[in-house]
Order: C-alpha cells, then sequence, then structure tokens
C-alpha cells in the first residue's frame, strides 16, 4: 500500500506537466486554455495548510504523499496562472479565504486535525469555479493532467484499504481529492 501512496503523490505532482504545456501550447490558438486564478491560489493555499496540518498531526510521509504531490503542482500553476489564467468568481475567493483564516484559528487555539476538517471543507468551496466552468466547457481544459490527478486520487484511495477500516481524518484528504475529481472527469469525457 506504502508503494501505491508512493505513486500517487509522484502522478499528483507530475500530472502538473501537461497541465502546463497545455497552458503554454494554447496561448496562440483562437481558444487558449485559461486556469481560474482564484481556484488555483486558493488551491495551493490549501494543499499547503492540508500538507502542514497532516504533518502536525503525525501523518507519514507516505500518508500526506498524495497531499505534497498536489501542493508542489498547484503552487507551480498557482504561479503560471498569473500571466495567463482569468480571475474567476471573486466572491468565492472572499468565502474560501475567510474559511482559511478560521481553519488556521482553529489550528492555532485547538489541534490540527479539527483543523484539517476545516480545510477540506473550505477546499471543496475552492474548488467550485473550476467545476463549474469545465462543466459548462468541458473543453476547456486537458483532459490529460485531469485524468492523472483522478487516477492519483483513486490510487490513494485503494491504498486506504477496505472502508471498514478508515478512520475520518485519515481518509478525508484522499476522499476530498478524489471527489472532487470526480465531476470534472464526468464532465471532460461524458458531457455533451
Amino acid at each position: 500500500m506504502k508503494t501505491l501512496l508512493i505513486i500517487s503523490g509522484i502522478l499528483g505532482a507530475i500530472a502538473n506537466i501537461p497541465y502546463i504545456i497545455s497552458i503554454l501550447k494554447s496561448r496562440n490558438t483562437l481558444n487558449p486554455m485559461k486556469p481560474q486564478r482564484v481556484s488555483w491560489f486558493l488551491w495551493a493555499l490549501l494543499d499547503v495548510l492540508i500538507l502542514a496540518t497532516s504533518l502536525a498531526k503525525g501523518d507519514t510521509l507516505y500518508e500526506v504523499a498524495l497531499p505534497l504531490g498536489y501542493t508542489i503542482g498547484a503552487v507551480a500553476v498557482a504561479i503560471l496562472a498569473i500571466p495567463y489564467g482569468e480571475w474567476g468568481n471573486l466572491k468565492q475567493a472572499r468565502v474560501v479565504f475567510i474559511g482559511s483564516l478560521i481553519g488556521i484559528t482553529i489550528w492555532k487555539f485547538t489541534n490540527a486535525q479539527i483543523a484539517l476538517y476545516a480545510f477540506v471543507t473550505v477546499l471543496w468551496l475552492s474548488a467550485i469555479p473550476t467545476i463549474r466552468k469545465i462543466w459548462n466547457q468541458p473543453k476547456s481544459e486537458a483532459r490529460l493532467p485531469w485524468t492523472m490527478w483522478f487516477i492519483a486520487a483513486t490510487l490513494s484511495l485503494i491504498a486506504l484499504g477496505s472502508p471498514n477500516s478508515w478512520t475520518m481524518s485519515g481518509s478525508i484528504v484522499t476522499l476530498t481529492y478524489f471527489l472532487m475529481n470526480v465531476p470534472i472527469i464526468i464532465s471532460m469525457y461524458f458531457k455533451r
């Protein structure tokens, strides 16, 4: 199972390579790929916070492989979104940013596990603009990186083993990353 976790983290990080290449290659086309700055900035922030709280609550390197891979990638894409992205929903950004501050406050005054729940909840909110964009325009994003992120989350989910053995704090991050990718994959491959 540790091998699956490591593979999921590596795949979660390298999925950003074709995503970044797609953004750069599409610059000179009629329909350039424009990552949602709001989502990517917030994903980068939340991935860093999720990684930090997971480590603070004692998760092993194997257990944080997927969040680490997603963090590396989200930071890279957020930086690239500055010159090539579009802003998206700024109201959504305020809500997510306030939620992140609440999570940080919870972490400061309680513990990392409770803060992790807050960050995961806010992560869902941060995904809404991108999920909505892809649902409405399934061809607005490259399939390969999203498929790789979905596979990475799926491998991490498989590594959790039987749902009977899952704990809330041990599975919530993997489940979140997996379930956030499901509507995107459905939009890209099955919505016409």
